[in-house]
């Protein structure tokens, strides 16, 4: 029998899904918003909101520095089942991230006055964005926390907690719009004052989630080691949060460049060309963090093999999201065109040229946002750094030279040419440092199993007549191990078969699907890990209407078992102690079942 990906794309559907449901929901949200705001106060209030995004965003960078890197932490930390250490992850980025949002969020209201006329010139919208900016910024550590336990939430398998945790804080946010605004007067004040009633919103529900039956993470006030840990938790963070410093600043000068060249009318191109990428995102990002969120899991169970599976089914989809659209801008920019409101013959015809140039960027683009979470899990920060800066660093010194050319809409090339180079030089590194370490993936740098561990590594189907013959490959394995102690074999065996048996005939699982069985061996643990998707049912539980005697009798004759419920997978995981297991025998007092006689 060989490893079946199928378990792993049932975890990739379950958070895709998740993902994909999140973001729409937030996408709804922002239109609602806009649709309140414009018509409840007007279009100033509107472009007030939108004006203030980049502050926003910079007031919330703290959660990025201090929780985005944490939580992928926390995630291996998860998935090599040290729920200790995930729980001091956790603590010190909440406690860290609280302080840091306070003090931020005190600096940005301090100084509200002097943000908004750096963003602002209007004196029609500065006094909206004033008071906008006052009530957003001086809150925004609610945002913060929000978003930090989200993240944290999701590396622990719930996205689905997630998009629950959105669709609250967004009906919330709706809800107190209505109130703040139409009701009690509050204008552009009162737009802030809602948001921030669905950021808290969201928090209590996050909370209270995490409080019931959850032993990933168990927030401390005084946590052991806490400066080293948020010096760890800040370094896995930085390159992520200079990747959003250097896009915002980018993104400013991109849109002064297009403007200076090719005025109104390329900006709309550019809309136009940011939205067909947002519906290209949805998979992209969504592919994005399923692998930061199931990749850290299975790097923490050192499960490499399961990572490259995981990698190149989202890479797959990336790749089909990106095409697709591509395609689209190339066959019909005309319909895009004049969907986003283009209506006179030039701008139509000027619309499709710089959407045929621009669409051929998706491709590169879209892989050049979906690696860096794979290298960052892996450790390589500087490679990391290198694929944030790579394409802007050709993107606009080329919109510079062509800005300049006698045809200004050569400026549109900068952009295909500027993600293809990037990546190229991507590649061109990855191929070296590849050469370095050849026991890892091409381009990818997933490393092979541990070669000094032996491994076991199989998909058996849901049918009692394929648990035999695994049990034969099992019986062969074990027999092979580094294990002096016959009745420590024997026990591996009978656990594992016992285990095996129990998902087949009581876990509801359909006999097409399968069962992931993995046995590794060190130099002083063996480990048993089992994954499957029938019912949820935790087997280190004891009861008696649920639980037959040999779970009992697995639990006896195995140093330590646990169980985890993540990505709508069942995970079940035994260990032995090679010096601790040779003394385990089975006992005259337990009664075996004659099944396993």
């Amino acid at each position: 029998m060989i490893r079946k990906p199928y378990l792993i794309s049932q975890a990739i559907k379950t958070y895709i899904f998740a993902s994909i449901l999140t973001m729409a929901i937030g996408q709804l949200n922002a239109l609602v918003d806009s649709l309140l705001m414009g018509h409840l106060i007007g279009p100033e209030a509107l472009s007030a909101i939108i004006l203030s995004f980049p502050v926003l965003n910079l007031a919330t960078i703290a959660y990025i520095l201090l929780s985005s890197g944490a939580a992928m932490m926390a995630g291996k930390a998860i998935g090599a089942r040290d729920y200790e250490k995930s729980s001091n992850i956790f603590s010190v980025s909440i406690m860290s991230l609280l302080i840091v949002g306070i003090m931020v969020a005190f600096g940005c209201w301090l100084f509200r006055g002097e943000l908004t006329a750096f963003i602002c010139t209007d004196k029609r919208l500065f006094p909206y964005v004033l008071q906008y900016l006052g009530c957003a910024t001086g809150l925004s550590f609610f945002t913060m926390i929000s978003q930090a336990l989200s993240q944290f939430m999701d590396v622990d398998g719930k996205p689905r907690t997630v998009t629950r945790a959105m669709a609250i804080s967004v009906s919330v946010n709706i809800v107190f719009n209505i109130f703040f605004v139409a009701i009690c007067k509050f204008g552009i004040t009162g737009s802030a004052l809602a948001s921030v009633c669905g950021s808290m919103a969201s928090i209590v529900f996050l909370v209270l989630c995490m409080t019931r039956n959850n032993k990933s993470y168990h927030f401390k006030v005084h946590v052991p080691n806490a400066i080293k840990i948020l010096g760890e938790n800040v370094k896995n963070g930085f390159s992520m949060m200079m990747t959003t410093v250097l896009v915002a600043t980018c993104f400013i000068y991109m849109n002064s460049m297009v403007v200076k060249s090719l005025g109104a009318d390329g900006m709309f191109v550019m809309s136009i060309t940011g939205g067909l990428m947002g519906i290209c995102s949805l998979l992209t990002t969504g592919a994005s963090q399923t692998f930061t969120s199931v990749g850290g899991m299975l790097f923490g169970q050192n499960d490499f093999r399961g990572m490259r599976i995981l990698f190149s089914k989202c890479v797959v989809i990336v790749l089909l999201a990106a095409l697709f659209m591509t395609l689209a801008g190339q066959i019909w920019p005309e319909g895009f065109a004049i969907l986003y409101g283009a209506k006179t013959p030039e701008l139509i015809m000027f619309s499709i040229r710089g959407l045929r140039i621009m669409t051929l960027m998706f491709i590169p683009f879209t892989l050049l946002v979906m690696m860096p979470p794979v290298y960052q899990l892996l450790g390589h920060l500087k490679l990391v750094g290198l694929m944030a800066v790579s394409y802007y660093s050709i993107l606009l010194p080329l919109m510079t030279l062509l800005g300049k050319s006698s045809n200004p809409e050569n400026i549109w090339y900068s952009f295909p040419l500027a993600a293809w180079g990037g990546l190229a030089l991507c590649m061109l590194v990855l191929f070296f440092i590849h050469r370095k370490n050849p026991d890892t993936m091409p381009l990818v740098l997933i490393p092979d199993p541990n070669p000094y561990h032996r491994m076991l590594d199989i998909s058996i189907p849901a049918r009692q007549d394929s648990v035999n013959k695994a049990m034969e490959e099992v019986s062969e394995f074990v027999e092979s191990l580094d294990i002096n102690s016959k009745s420590l074999k024997n026990n591996i065996e009978l656990c594992t078969e016992e285990l095996l048996e129990n998902i087949v005939h009581h876990s509801g699982i359909p006999s097409s699907h399968y069962i992931d069985l993995r046995i590794t061996e060190t130099d002083t643990i063996i480990t048993v890990m089992l994954k499957d998707d029938g019912l949820q049912f935790d087997p280190t539980i004891l009861n008696s209407a649920k639980t037959e005697l040999g779970l009992t009798l697995a639990r006896a004759l195995s140093n330590k078992m646990e169980y985890k419920y993540m990505y709508s997978l069942n995970m079940t995981f035994m260990e032995w102690n090679k010096e601790d297991s040779k003394n385990k025998y089975i006992r005259s007092s337990i009664i075996v079942p004659e099944k396993l006689l």
